[in-house]
């Protein structure tokens, strides 16, 4: 935990878009008809988790804020967003105009953001449509391949709506089921603003079945033409797919933490895991793995998190120079700690913990349980008090990501 929270969360380029006034556009007029707000994010952003991807949520005063620019995002998603004000239109289009890609399902922007009903708003340019009345949910069901930046897309749409009242000006419509446009390309500047005339809130429910297998497909293939990607590639021991788990990863520097957290079901099957380049790898459980690209975790357990360290050098060992070799009572003793392989330019965070053992070899409970320093610096002091006993004094220091340690001794005086 020390460690986690001096390392920084990345994401691989997507964002979510909350706003409290779509939050509550999705509860009024006939909204229930087309999709769930509820169900939009959760089922969105567990699709997303299934893919490997990491994720982060962004909001309207965020969005006003520059958040987008500031973060990196490449691909922000508006699930069921019926209520865009002018000034985040303008935003969402600067952002495309600069290279990114807005993905929007159904109806987005047809309330104002103060959930005024629109004839004609402020979206319908940024998604090049026009809407030819209030809306007209139609039922749809079929398979179709679209095309995006040269990357076929298979999309599987059952028992699912479109908004049939939209016709596209200036998008480029990929197909259509049932007389309504699908999927929507709308090019501006460097990026594009793409609307989903569909949704994928059931996936939750599917997500074992052979329709959740189709939405994965759909969502890898659209990611992956956005240039949005994993940074792990995961797949079951078996071949198969590796569902209700969440890849995490922390960052500074050259210090990258993953975790994989299987949130559900009773399986503790195997995942075998690939990195985009050969590195030093660290299982936090199962201790060192050598350099290599391809990892295997033999059972991820739900409710276990996996931990494990990557680096593009080996670090090396835990070092510790003591300010002096011998102290007596009263005497302020300072431990440098440091790691043997790791260059001096390294910006990323390491941890250690450190034990403080007597003379007798009982542990003295007088200095932190773990300290933290960039590039692997850093220090820790004992005082020796008049009643501590005379002898050989040791720091026991262990890396946590490496696991691996070092000993270092001071003798104790009159």
């Amino acid at each position: 935990g020390d460690l986690l929270t001096n390392l920084d969360m990345p994401h691989d380029g997507m964002a979510v878009y909350y706003s409290v006034a779509a939050a509550h556009a999705g509860r009024i007029g006939d909204s229930a008809a087309y999709n769930s707000v509820d169900g939009a994010h959760s089922n969105i952003v567990k699709l997303a988790e299934d893919c490997g991807l990491q994720w982060v949520y962004t909001t309207r005063k965020r969005l006003l804020d520059g958040d987008l620019a500031r973060r990196g995002i490449k691909l922000l998603v508006l699930p069921f967003h019926q209520a865009l004000d002018q000034d985040e239109v303008d935003v969402l289009r600067s952002f495309v105009q600069a290279g990114g890609t807005v993905l929007a399902d159904l109806r987005p922007g047809v309330y104002s953001g103060h959930c005024r009903p629109l004839e004609h708003g402020p979206a319908e340019a940024l998604f090049g449509i026009e809407r030819t009345g209030k809306g007209k949910p139609v039922p749809i069901e079929g398979t179709l391949t679209v095309n995006l930046n040269g990357q076929d897309i298979p999309i599987s749409v059952r028992n699912n709506r479109a908004d049939g009242e939209i016709k596209a000006t200036t998008a480029t419509v990929g197909g259509e089921l049932s007389g309504a446009p699908l999927f929507l390309v709308n090019r501006i500047g460097k990026g594009s603003a793409i609307l989903l005339n569909f949704h994928v809130t059931q996936y939750n429910g599917e997500r074992e079945m052979s329709k959740g297998a189709e939405k994965r497909a759909f969502f890898r293939a659209l990611t992956a033409a956005i240039g949005v990607q994993p940074p792990l590639l995961r797949r079951g021991t078996g071949g198969g797919e590796v569902l209700r788990t969440e890849t995490i990863t922390w960052r500074k520097g050259n210090v990258t933490l993953h975790a994989l957290y299987r949130d559900g079901g009773t399986d503790a099957s195997g995942v075998d895991l690939e990195l985009a380049d050969d590195a030093f790898v660290f299982d936090l459980r199962r201790g060192e793995r050598g350099k290599t690209r391809r990892i295997r975790i033999d059972a991820l357990k739900p409710g276990y998190a996996q931990f494990l360290a990557v680096y593009p050098y080996d670090p090396g060992k835990p070092k510790v120079k003591v300010s002096g070799k011998r102290a007596k009572a009263g005497d302020t003793v300072r431990f440098a700690i440091s790691m043997s392989g790791v260059p001096g330019s390294e910006t990323g965070v390491f941890s250690y913990e450190t034990r403080l053992m007597d003379p007798s070899g009982k542990r003295v409970d007088v200095i932190p349980w773990s300290v933290q320093g960039v590039g692997g610096k850093t220090a820790t002091h004992v005082r020796f008090a008049h009643n501590d006993p005379d002898g050989i004094w040791q720091l026991r220091v262990r890396e946590v990501t490496t696991g691996r340690e070092t000993v270092a001794e001071i003798k104790k005086g009159p």
